[in-house]
Order: C-alpha cells, then structure tokens, then sequence
C-alpha cells in the first residue's frame, strides 16, 4: 500500500490531473478467515489502522494543486508510517512466550543392568522389544491436542572384519500408536541376524490433530550383541593345527 501511494502520489506529473476511480483504489480490505466482529482486539485494531492509512494516501493521491513533491506527501506518508508503527502488530501470544510445554519420557526393556554394557541374545533368535512412554504437558491450556504418537526404531548392524562402510545400511521400523491417558507402549521384534554388537537407537514424534510431526524427543540408544554360530565356532576349531588325534 505504500508502493502504491508513492507512486501514486510523488511521481504523479501535474499535467496528467486527477487519478480515475481505480488509481484511487487505496482501500484496505484483507481476506480474513472469519469476520472482524469475531477477530481479536489486535487484530481488529490493525484493520483500522489499515482503514486510515489507506484514507491519507487516498487524499494526497487527489490534490491536483500539489506539485509533485512537496512538504504535504511527505508529512502525509510520515503520518501514515506513524499509525503503522504505534499499531500493534497482530502475533499471538505463543510467538513471544511458550504457553505449551511437552516432554516425553521413554522406558525401553529389555536394557542393560551395567551401564553401556550390550544386551546379549542368542545366534538365531529374534529380539523382541517393548518401548513404554509417558507424555508430560505443562502450561495453562493446551495448544495442540496429541493425536497419535509415532516410534522410529533405527538398527546399525555390525561390519564385518576386512569391511568398509561405504553406504548406509541401516534398517529403519516405526509404528503410530495412540496414547491412552498420556500413556503409550509399543512392540517391536527384530531380527539380528548378523553376529556382533547391533546399534539401536529409538526416536518418538508426537503427531497432532492437524496430522503434523513435532520432534520433541527424547532419544534412546540400545547395543544389542548377538552372539557368534556355533556351529561357525566348532568348525574353526577342528580346522586349527594340532587338534586332531591320531
């Protein structure tokens, strides 16, 4: 709207005189979602805010008798500009403070009783794993109303000796599960079949009822060893020199 005045104003020659009905056209009419009765105090005072500033630059727009710059377009616009900057701009309450805060805690199981020490399984077996939460909101009303909650579960299998990881060869899993009362809990079996320590790292997003993904966390790291075949072992052995009788 200020483009516009300008140009409609300090660059309009005298010589080409009144502006037609369109030129003029400096009325202030968003589109807003609902109507201004049922629109908040900021933003109903913006739309008057926008109603006056469009009435300055329509009234210096028609004043044949100006010449192209003058005092009166720049005490205009200048006076426009006021109005613009004692308004008060119409950002909700939560861009400057947080009215909503959600935290997830996780509980996985089974889990390591000795620190980082790897959860050891069988050769051939699949692991099967349980990822319990609680969803923890604060604030005075609630924002976003949780609508499902969604587990990502990443495996890093092991290399094998002489390897190089060229490539990303993780394996990805997750589920959407419902929370019941900020509880939720979910099932996972994996299978683990390379030999060695497995990486596992588990992730939670919460979705809302808009069908949006909010990363809040936390993460949860699992080293998993799955033990050698022992079949693979008993054949290394009887190749070893020596143990062989005679």
């Amino acid at each position: 709207m200020f483009a516009r005045g300008i140009e409609r104003t300090a660059l309009r020659r005298p010589q080409q005189g009144l502006f037609s009905e369109e030129e003029l056209a400096f009325e202030f009419s968003p589109d807003l979602p609902k109507s201004l009765s049922q629109c908040c105090l900021e933003v109903r005072k913006a739309y008057d805010t926008g109603v006056k500033v469009g009435d300055i630059l329509r009234n210096l727009a028609n004043r044949p008798d100006l010449l192209p710059v003058s005092h009166v377009h720049v005490d205009g616009i200048m006076s426009a500009l006021q109005l613009v900057l004692l308004s008060p701009f119409c950002i909700p309450r939560f861009f400057f403070q947080a009215l909503q805060s959600t935290t997830v805690k996780l509980a996985v199981s089974p889990s390591s009783r000795l620190g980082n020490e790897p959860v050891s399984i069988p050769y051939g077996t699949l692991f099967a794993m349980t990822v319990e939460g609680v969803i923890q909101s604060k604030g005075i009303k609630r924002c976003r109303m949780i609508k499902m909650v969604k587990i990502n579960v990443t495996n890093q299998p092991p290399l094998a000796k002489g390897e190089n990881k060229a490539f990303d060869d993780s394996k990805h899993l997750s589920q959407l599960v419902r929370a019941d009362h900020d509880y939720f809990s979910s099932e996972f079996i994996l299978n683990l079949a390379s030999p060695g320590v497995h990486h596992l790292t588990i992730e939670t997003a919460l979705i809302d009822e808009n069908d949006n993904a909010w990363k809040t966390g936390p993460s949860f790291s699992l080293n998993v060893r799955s033990q050698d075949d022992p079949t693979k072992t008993h054949v290394r052995q009887s190749s070893t020199p020596g143990s062989s009788r005679t």
